[in-house]
């Protein structure tokens, strides 16, 4: 690519299938990211650089709306110093059963559309970034609104690594200052390749001390080697990066670069490994999970790469979590399983003929959940359990489905759990079946007898997400 047409007509096909159309251009705008970035390298360089180049687009004939005016759907903005795109904030590709469950509102120029629903993107540039910072740039802009945070440029990102990382290969450890700086709340895992390098690593142990900065190994395989006995702690597999995916949360993932360019045909080729962000996954017809959707920085936005792909092939991820949350998915899962065994009861009435039960988990601001199930598709019933239930600030909600509930995008009910409190609470916050409700108001358990059942199922949480 040797300019920022090439760079555009590359992502329109990869992306969009050729559908991405521009509107508008302006040669000059003050791009809030590219400004970040152009003072620091005239404070480096102690010349002047260019403003940012931005296109405006939006994705043809989407509604039968012509591209008149100022309508359009999204912006690119390209670095005057290469083909590279300091920010962009695109339009979903239209896709069935295609969710980017991390997508945000971002303001918009246009004044009668003034807001853009995506997730933002970038690609690194030579002059100060490689495709880490670029990933992690991602992630914090998308968390950074809803999690209260100041809003960090690839610069500032940048500044909190060693100068050496800063212009090459970034660790995942390399990241703890940031993290400590801006009191974000990293939780590590591996995947399935990493594993299986630190069990090939067994052999060394005896040449690497537990606190030898140089060792070879990383510390994180101290943690691996003392968690053994319960390994699936620290494994990401396809379920785990579903269920945060499903929470809205950007995932950092790290792959082999070869294993990537097998399935993408993308990437640089002096990268032994690459880091990619998950923002949403597509579904089959049966409701089955069946890709990932990725923002690759170094080849396209919204691309997909297949689940089993994280089972198989991962070797390292980081997700960012609210500073209140103190339970991740793998620990909610035996709770919620606890929870099962407890009502026993009441899931084998709702069993079909021995069928298995699924979940549709996820981690969400409690306040979401209150507003979302007071919409008047749910039953009176349900909405007055919600308004008056006792919420902490976050939430596990499951949504539990039987096999034709799920290929029907329903569900028979939820159970809620406390993500704030330590695992070994319980902290049962609500349970909501057709014949059968559980509560607290006023840290007074409520259980009422149900007499005739006010539903028989329900409607997904956030349904109306993608085309069906």
């Amino acid at each position: 690519m040797t300019t920022i047409a090439d760079l555009f007509d590359h992502i329109n096909k990869k992306s969009f299938k050729g559908n991405l159309e521009i509107v508008n251009e302006i040669k000059s705008v003050n791009c809030k990211e590219w400004e970040a970035e152009r003072k620091y390298l005239e404070m480096v360089e102690g010349k002047r650089f260019p403003m940012a180049t931005r296109y405006y687009v939006k994705i043809k004939n989407l509604d039968g709306i012509k591209a008149e005016g100022h309508y359009h759907t999204g912006h690119i903005d390209f670095r005057s110093i290469s083909p590279s795109i300091s920010d962009a904030f695109l339009p979903i590709p239209r896709k069935e059963r295609f969710y980017v469950t991390c997508q945000k509102s971002y303001k918009s120029d246009d004044p009668f559309n003034p807001t853009v629903l995506t997730v933002p993107y970038a690609t690194p540039t030579r002059e100060f970034s490689f495709c880490s910072p670029a990933s992690m740039w991602i992630v914090l802009t998308t968390l950074s609104y809803e999690f209260g945070k100041e809003y960090l440029s690839l610069v500032a990102i940048n500044n909190c690594l060693s100068n050496k990382s800063a212009g090459g290969a970034v660790e995942l450890k390399e990241y703890n200052k940031l993290f400590n700086n801006f009191n974000y709340s990293p939780n590590y895992y591996l995947g399935k390749k990493k594993q299986e390098y630190y069990e090939a690593c067994e052999g060394q142990i005896s040449k690497c001390e537990k606190n030898d900065p140089d060792c070879s190994i990383g510390s994180f395989y101290w943690m691996y080697r003392e968690t053994q006995e319960d390994i699936n702690e620290l494994l990401l597999d396809w379920e785990v990066l579903y269920a945060y995916i499903e929470s809205e949360i950007p995932v950092y993932l790290v792959f082999k670069w070869n294993d990537l360019r097998k399935r993408l045909n993308c990437g640089k080729p002096d990268e032994d490994y690459h880091s990619v962000v998950a923002i949403g996954h597509t579904l089959d017809e049966k409701s089955n999970v069946s890709n990932f959707i990725i923002h690759d920085v170094s080849c396209a936005p919204f691309l997909e790469i297949p689940k089993d792909m994280i089972d198989n092939e991962l070797y390292e991820a980081l997700v960012i979590l609210p500073s209140d949350v103190t339970i991740r998915y793998e620990k909610v899962q035996i709770i919620l399983s606890k929870i099962i065994k407890m009502y026993n009861t009441i899931f084998d009435t709702i069993l079909e003929g021995g069928s298995k039960l699924f979940s549709r988990p996820f981690l969400m601001r409690s306040q979401r959940i209150k507003f979302w199930y007071m919409n008047n598709i749910y039953p009176t019933e349900v909405r007055e359990m919600y308004s008056k239930a006792d919420f902490p600030p976050y939430v596990w909600v499951f949504e539990i489905r039987t096999p034709k509930l799920k290929e029907k995008d329903r569900c028979i009910g939820q159970i809620i759990i406390d993500a704030t409190k330590p695992e070994e609470s319980m902290g049962l916050v609500l349970m909501n079946f057709p014949k059968f409700r559980l509560w607290y108001e006023n840290k007074v358990m409520m259980e009422p007898p149900i007499e005739k059942a006010a539903f028989e199922d329900l409607p997904l949480f956030r349904d109306r997400l993608a085309i069906k």
